[in-house]
């Protein structure tokens, strides 16, 4: 007998909700039924069907007790097969390269990293993530055929140019000796499989909000507190890249047009104040020997005041930065990266008193929250970024 308008109307109905409950599990990872209701908008019984359709289909699953933490049913945790396929994703680093494989349940199943001189050349950093992508491989029990889809994370600076989630990468956006290299399409070549890329303050972001400590927040800034300060926006869960893919740029927000000199050729960027470098510098002159960061994060522990004191004042810069973004963008959180927040708490109590003196009342009830992903946050959150490809 065949199919009335009505029910077929109804069965498109239901493929429509059940791929949006799939692109939703996709991109956001394991969610309960009443948080994916929300999520897309559609009534709880709706949801029901679509997850219901899709694990007919073998697409999706209900997370077992253990694998939940205990949690009874009405909390139970929906996720896509894992079967159904895995990505990897890759950053290139300043001194070495890193690669996750993810399932598209968003379960991490192998990590790697390989160290690199600095400032290493294109083909043997293209190399190293050829031979480490089948490293990872191998440690997850898969091979290529079973990758959907690459994310990479990039370093980009201001003066380097944008890169938009998905376009391409600037040839002169690496380092000398790369300016004639496409990497998405030598990347895409030498492995074999189709790649999206983003800067690594975006992945770094998306890492953490999807397994970090930005878990559970729909809108917060991220700090990524290195030699260059980088940062994300992320609103309604997702990171936004802006109309040229240049939005977070935050170490070059201008706190004091008076201040010292930047490399961009403003004067008082955040970077000026907070980086690690102009950390170093501002207390060269106390020590005798050429100073590094590790050795100044060591001397703060030991209880340096002037250590202690160059710290504090680049942590209430960045809280002043913060400030000003929470006056425009009203986030849950603040979350901050890169190698600065290895001086804990310093640095939390410092930012949130920045903040406070530079934002309105209203705006200043944000969570200054530290990130737990370390190093890994780029290539996670490329893993991320390809698996919404």
């Amino acid at each position: 007998m065949s199919s009335t308008p009505s029910s077929s109307a109804g069965a498109a109905g239901l493929r429509s909700a059940a791929a949006r409950i799939a692109d939703l599990l996709r991109e956001r990872g394991p969610l309960t039924r009443a948080q994916l209701a929300r999520a897309s908008g559609m009534p709880k019984s709706t949801v029901a069907a679509a997850v219901a359709e899709l694990a007919a289909e073998g697409m999706a699953r209900e997370l077992e007790a253990q694998e939940r933490g205990g949690r009874g049913r009405p909390g139970a945790l929906v996720c896509l097969d894992p079967r159904q396929g895995l990505v990897v994703g890759l950053q290139l680093g300043l001194a070495h390269v890193r690669a996750a494989v993810v399932d598209v349940s968003h379960d991490v199943r192998a990590e790697g990293v390989r160290e690199l001189r600095p400032h290493y050349h294109a083909d043997e950093g293209l190399s190293a993530v050829e031979q480490l992508v089948g490293q990872v491989l191998d440690e997850a029990g898969a091979s290529v055929r079973d990758v959907l889809h690459v994310g990479l994370a990039v370093p980009l600076g201001l003066t380097e140019g944008p890169t938009e989630a998905g376009g391409e990468l600037p040839l002169s956006s690496m380092r000398p000796g790369w300016e004639s290299v496409d990497v998405a399409d030598e990347l895409q070549q030498r492995l074999g499989l189709p790649l999206v890329l983003d800067n690594d303050s975006n992945c770094a972001a998306r890492g953490e909000l999807l397994w970090g400590a930005a878990r559970g927040y729909s809108d917060f800034v991220f700090f990524k507190l290195h030699i260059g300060v980088g940062g994300a926006v992320v609103l309604d869960g997702k990171v936004r890249a802006g109309r040229s893919g240049a939005a977070g740029e935050f170490g070059h927000l201008t706190l004091d047009p008076a201040g010292p000199l930047c490399r961009c050729g403003n004067r008082g960027c955040l970077e000026s104040y907070a980086g690690t470098n102009a950390l170093v510098n501002d207390v060269q002159p106390w020590f005798a020997r050429p100073l590094t960061f590790e050795q100044l994060l060591e001397l703060l522990q030991a209880g340096d005041r002037a250590c202690t004191r160059a710290v504090s004042d680049a942590s209430a810069r960045i809280g002043q930065a913060a400030g000003l973004l929470c006056n425009a963008l009203n986030p849950e959180a603040v979350v901050l990266g890169g190698p600065l927040i290895r001086a804990g708490q310093l640095v939390v109590d410092e930012v949130a008193r920045g903040l406070r003196r530079s934002c309105l009342h209203v705006n200043a009830d944000v969570d200054i929250v530290l990130a737990t992903l370390g190093p890994r946050a780029g290539a996670l959150g490329a893993a991320g970024l390809a698996l919404t490809a």
